[in-house]
């Protein structure tokens, strides 16, 4: 009896082991899946995260604050510039100039927002966490302005970021 053929008992067993590499394949491509984009999420966040401080500390070293004010709504920070410097190349001179009136910007952090003198800082695909704030501390004249950030993403996982700068307080210098 040497037929040439499969039997019924074969073919279902190789069904069944089909089905299983199968279904280890699949289970495989869908961790795939996930781990890829949970690693592009994060990439994502640390991107917008990162951006989001260079914006903030770069506001604030370019603004070249001489003093403060505190917000009266909390998250909030309100930097002045009373006096600029002026370069006379000529006379080599350096002359302090006073701002009449006082620069200001404002910085703050409210409903789920950031604000730069009142207009917002987009942040594309995250949404701006509730515990994000704005603190600082004063050390004698040497104010350090800190931002924690917290962004989120669709499936409420926090990212946290800190922007800080830190700047002396002076008053207009005496020519």
């Amino acid at each position: 009896m040497n037929k040439k053929g499969v039997t019924l008992v074969e073919l279902l067993g190789a069904i069944v082991i089909f089905g299983l590499a199968l279904s280890l394949v699949s289970m495989i491509l869908q961790t795939i899946g996930v781990a890829t984009e949970r690693i592009n999420l994060n990439t994502q966040a640390t991107y917008e995260g990162n951006t989001l401080v260079r914006y903030l500390e770069k506001e604030m070293q370019d603004f070249g604050p001489t003093n403060y004010r505190a917000c009266v709504s909390g998250d909030c920070i309100i930097l002045e510039n009373h006096y600029d410097y002026e370069v006379d190349l000529i006379n080599e001179t350096i002359t302090p100039v006073a701002h009449d009136p006082i620069l200001e910007k404002s910085i703050s952090i409210e409903n789920g927002k950031i604000l730069v003198d009142g207009v917002e800082r987009v942040i594309n695909y995250f949404t701006l966490g509730a515990s994000s704030s704005v603190s600082y501390t004063l050390n004698v004249d040497l104010l350090e302005i800190t931002f924690q950030i917290y962004l989120v993403d669709e499936h409420g996982k926090e990212y946290q970021f800190i922007a800080t700068y830190q700047f002396t307080i002076s008053d207009m210098p005496i020519v």
